[in-house]
């Protein structure tokens, strides 16, 4: 499935899209001087697991974003004659989220969703994963009735979410409480045992992911239950860089990713990529 993914975006770049070639062209020559000088460009990537877009698998970073974003740098380096060097950087999700916030410049943050409160934060360079998020529930009665997010809040339920995520700002904006109507953790891998230990009764995911999480971490997914669809937070992730990076190499990387969305083929390896995860790790369980 990689190499998939590999060769589609290695003929964007050559010489099958002419138009890819004349945006990188265009790009470089808007590149300031300190960065045409400079040996090579170092990106350092911030991230958070979340398999199989971007995840550690042996030690070494791995996924279908992991691979996108370096098959662009390397494509980028061969038409702009300047190196791209990124050096992926896996952390818990907020700890990311205030490092890309933070005035370093040349920050890759990935993978998150678009806000209003988020607008003016970072350099948003696009979207690079669908993203359908619902409540998951071991409470097979809700298959009959799934229950308002009203309901959750004003009942004994507690909702399990990631600490400084869109999903919080979004329980909180719906009059949730910490501690109360919700409770966060640092990661899926957590809030998943959660869930299955009954600490929580909720927990957010996304859809096309959630079966190969669940097997993920050893837990049967069979007992899932997809529950509430979080309409207000149902849209495609990013890529951001830090506020402080120089223009010119957020073009680079913006006008070379809109290349690779663009292309027939997208989706059909996303969806393909990610149906052979899942059943692979699901298969692998038992």
């Amino acid at each position: 499935m990689m190499k998939k993914v590999l060769n589609h975006l290695k003929n964007l770049f050559r010489n099958n899209n002419f138009r890819a070639c004349c945006l990188l062209a265009t790009m470089v020559g808007a590149l300031p001087n300190h960065l045409v000088a400079a040996d090579s460009i170092k990106v350092r990537a911030v991230t958070s697991s979340f398999a199989p877009l971007q995840k550690l698998q042996d030690g070494k970073p791995g996924g279908y974003v992991i691979d996108v974003i370096n098959v662009l740098a390397t494509n980028i380096s061969l038409q702009s004659k300047q190196k791209i060097e990124v050096n992926f950087e896996f952390l818990p999700w907020n700890r990311g989220f205030r490092t890309a916030t933070s005035d370093q410049p040349n920050i890759l943050f990935f993978s998150l969703s678009r806000s209003p409160k988020r607008e003016d934060l970072f350099h948003w360079v696009g979207e690079i994963s669908p993203y359908d998020m619902h409540l998951f529930t071991l409470d097979s009665s809700v298959t009959d009735k799934p229950p308002t997010l009203q309901a959750i809040r004003d009942s004994n339920k507690v909702v399990g979410v990631q600490d400084g995520s869109n999903v919080e700002e979004f329980l909180r904006s719906h009059g949730f409480v910490k501690d109360r109507d919700f409770l966060t953790y640092a990661d899926y891998h957590t809030g998943v045992k959660m869930l299955y230990r009954q600490r929580i009764d909720f927990i957010p995911m996304t859809s096309f992911l959630a079966r190969g999480n669940v097997c993920g971490e050893n837990q049967d997914a069979d007992l899932l239950v997809k529950s509430l669809r979080l309409d207000g937070i149902s849209r495609p992730l990013w890529m951001v860089f830090s506020k402080s990076t120089d223009p010119g190499l957020v073009k680079l990387f913006k006008h070379a990713l809109e290349s690779f969305n663009s292309g027939s083929e997208y989706r059909g390896i996303v969806e393909s990529h990610i149906t052979e995860w899942s059943e692979r790790i699901c298969k692998n369980r038992h």
